[in-house]
């Protein structure tokens, strides 16, 4: 596995609330890489038995301006999202792969929380994207993997 640096975030975002929708959590992953790099990651850490081109996520392209090519990762099995502090994560793949995360207060001031652990009693769906990073690249890509519910795990 290659070495490559990475931030991580989240975003709250609700595709459609008048139609009852519910929330929507993504934990971004942007790396500091280019394109090609981001798209062997994503295949080499999801392990899809499926990648389609998906429609940008308007609500995170307005309200986040994450502008560029969605793509969605169809998996057999999701990652897990072990929450392991206020501010931290780790996912897991079944694969073997891990990758720590963390976030800070300010972003999760946005997302109307002061704790990752809140996620435990909110009603969202969840879902990871890998994405880049990079001033040199001009069009972004975004890989999306929804995962369940029951894929998300509170260490406290």
């Amino acid at each position: 596995m290659m070495k490559i640096s990475y931030k991580c975030s989240i975003v709250k975002y609700n595709p459609d609330p008048e139609n009852g929708w519910k929330d929507r959590i993504s934990f971004i992953f942007e790396f500091l890489a280019d394109n090609k790099i981001v798209r062997e990651l994503a295949v080499e850490m999801f392990s899809p038995f499926l990648i389609v081109p998906l429609s940008p996520i308007q609500e995170l392209v307005t309200k986040e301006g994450l502008k560029g090519d969605y793509w969605a990762l169809w998996v057999v099995d999701t990652p897990k999202i072990f929450i392991v502090e206020d501010y931290e994560f780790t996912m897991v793949l079944l694969n073997g792969c891990t990758l720590r995360g963390g976030v800070t207060k300010s972003n999760l001031n946005k997302c109307e929380l002061s704790s990752l652990y809140e996620l435990a009693d909110k009603d969202s769906s969840i879902n990871i994207i890998f994405t880049n990073h990079n001033e040199k690249t001009s069009n972004r890509q975004f890989y999306y993997c929804p995962l369940l519910s029951s894929s998300l795990y509170f260490d406290k």
